[in-house]
């Protein structure tokens, strides 16, 4: 099965611009450790993206790439699914 995300930019600059891509992967992100979980920004923002309520997401490139990073911060929190606010 196919996953698609939407992703909208907006900000300063920003037109509005929407685009859906294809990721096999993504996961809503959060920590008990707040340093962690900043130290887990800093590390991964090329992968990071903020969804329409404003919740930070992982969004991985495989399943193979998911489950290392996963190892590799025990002390984030990935989420399949979530709570709406």
């Amino acid at each position: 099965m196919q996953r698609f995300l939407l992703i909208c930019l907006g900000g300063a600059l920003g037109s509005g611009a929407r685009y859906l891509v294809s990721l096999p992967t993504a996961r809503w992100v959060s920590s008990e450790d707040p340093k962690r979980l900043e130290a887990f920004r800093k590390a991964n923002q090329d992968n990071l993206a903020l969804d329409a309520e404003g919740n930070l997401a992982y969004l991985a490139a495989s399943e193979w790439r998911l489950e290392f990073v996963m190892e590799k911060w025990p002390e984030i929190d990935f989420l399949k699914t979530r709570e709406h606010d």
